[in-house]
């Protein structure tokens, strides 16, 4: 009796070493594979977030490495619970919830959430980019850009009022290589080697562009770099004649006469520069976060967010404030400069006069949109905003308040950049890796400008022209309409 108990307890003792055996593997991989499914790049959809680190694309690597892709800060990650995640940024360390389902990502703060559309499958090529090196040519092995026939299955209009388009196709005309300029400019930072706090090595961080802007009469073009500061490219001769790398520039605007340059950093405030010589003028600084949102085309006025939930009116010169507008989280001045386009936190629209201060309408365009990807027409009272949900874009007219959808694109990507060509007739719009062109009239797809190797990080039209620049992580390229 003694033995066949001993036996029984020899079996039951075995047989939970084995569920054992069988469980560990199953709970290691568990434990792994969240963080596996976070790799790749996770692209900013929606959320408020202004003046916060994450209010940018991210992009999660191997062994818990967190890339900030715009301002290129350097920071980790550690899936720490089914749900929870440990992220690290310099000195700073939080816990916050995350869901990660059908491709988007959202992460959850104390008080606001932020989502992601998640793109795994282009992390490698943005990670690692080849880089050109001729600048007296077209270097790129461009892929043949797909032309896009008009279809019979727009919106309605009266035909009569439709001119025929023809064959829209444009053709790149040079390419302004930025390469030298960012690499001179990199700075080194500290970058954790493991997970254990303090232990860090200096490392030059790779820099990439962020933002392109034009002066209005086309001779100059602004770029900035994040950690590696910003640069003046002169058209005509297509060289840089002006560089800074001492400070993290993101988003930049131009006053209407071009001789100064407004610049928004990540410290928190706006620095205006001298656009010739990148000479600094004055300093823009609110009362929490100053967030650049427009420039007056007529008047040296900016318009910032100060992330109290109000947009503020500057003078550009000495940095003084002249006015603000209550519960507007973002604004941009119309074409003419006569009006004030306001963006609220429930994605209200509203129409302010510039000269009384007074609110002149109101609309409800119907759609999420991000801050960085509307546009306003040049010409007329027409917004574009990108559908934030589905990768479409809305053109929405403040005099009859008709919004129309144009025609859908083939990517699902989501768009985070749009731009109107300099007589309206066309609007561009961008996702990670390629670039689309609409017909406004007709609203169809006429052009795409194809890319699926290289990260697109600005679109600008060349102000009275149809010409396109597209900003790539080092260099620039100029499509011109044929």
């Amino acid at each position: 009796m003694k033995e066949r108990t001993s036996w029984q307890r020899m079996a039951a003792l075995l047989s939970l070493f084995m569920l054992l055996i069988l469980t560990i593997p199953a709970c290691t991989s568990w434990a792994h594979s969240s963080d596996r499914e976070l790799e790749g790049i996770a692209q900013l959809n929606s959320g408020y977030c202004s003046g916060d680190i994450f209010c940018q694309d991210l992009e999660f690597q191997k062994e818990g490495k967190l890339l900030f892709l715009v301002s290129g800060d350097v920071g980790r990650f550690v899936v720490i619970s089914p749900g929870k995640i440990k992220l690290s940024v310099g000195e700073d360390t939080l816990v916050v919830g995350y869901t990660l389902s059908d491709g988007k990502l959202k992460l959850k703060f104390d008080d606001y959430s932020l989502d992601y559309y998640y793109a795994d499958e282009i992390a490698e090529n943005i990670a690692q980019p080849d880089q050109p090196t001729d600048t007296g040519q077209n270097f790129m092995q461009q892929e043949h850009p797909t032309l896009i026939p008009p279809t019979t299955t727009q919106p309605e209009f009266d035909v009569d009022d439709i001119e025929d388009i023809g064959e829209v196709t444009f053709s790149c005309s040079y390419t302004l290589d930025a390469n030298d300029t960012l690499e001179k400019n990199a700075h080194s930072r500290m970058q954790l080697v493991d997970d254990t706090l303090g232990l860090a090595d200096m490392v030059k961080q790779d820099p990439n562009l962020t933002d392109l802007e034009f002066t209005q009469d086309g001779k100059l073009l602004i770029a900035s770099a994040a950690d590696a500061g910003i640069m003046t490219w002169d058209i005509a001769s297509r060289s840089v004649i002006a560089d800074r790398g001492d400070g993290r520039c993101i988003d930049t605007k131009v006053s209407p006469d071009g001789k100064y340059v407004v610049v928004e950093t990540s410290y928190c405030f706006i620095n205006v520069m001298k656009s010739q010589s990148l000479e600094p003028v004055s300093s823009i600084e609110g009362e929490i976060c100053t967030t650049l949102n427009d420039v007056h085309p007529n008047e040296y006025i900016v318009l910032a967010s100060t992330g109290g939930g109000k947009v503020v009116f500057y003078n550009l010169l000495n940095g003084n404030e002249i006015n603000s507008i209550p519960a507007c989280n973002w604004a941009v001045f119309s074409g003419d400069g006569k009006s004030v386009i306001c963006f609220l936190a429930d994605h209200t629209v509203e129409v302010w006069d510039y000269q009384t201060m007074e609110k002149l309408s109101s609309h409800q365009p119907g759609i999420p949109y991000g801050y960085h990807s509307l546009s306003v027409s040049p010409i007329d009272d027409v917004i574009a905003l990108s559908h934030n949900e589905t990768g479409g874009i809305l053109l929405y007219n403040f005099v009859t308040k008709e919004s129309i959808e144009l025609q859908p694109i083939p990517s699902t990507g989501f768009i985070d950049r749009t731009a109107f060509s300099g007589d309206g007739s066309l609007v561009a719009a961008s996702d990670s890796t390629n670039v689309y062109i609409w017909d406004v009239v007709s609203t169809s797809l006429v052009f795409e400008i194809r890319q699926s190797d290289y990260y697109v990080a600005d679109i600008a039209f060349i102000p009275g022209t149809k010409q396109l620049a597209i900003a790539y992580p080092k260099w620039i390229e100029v499509w011109s309409e044929d």
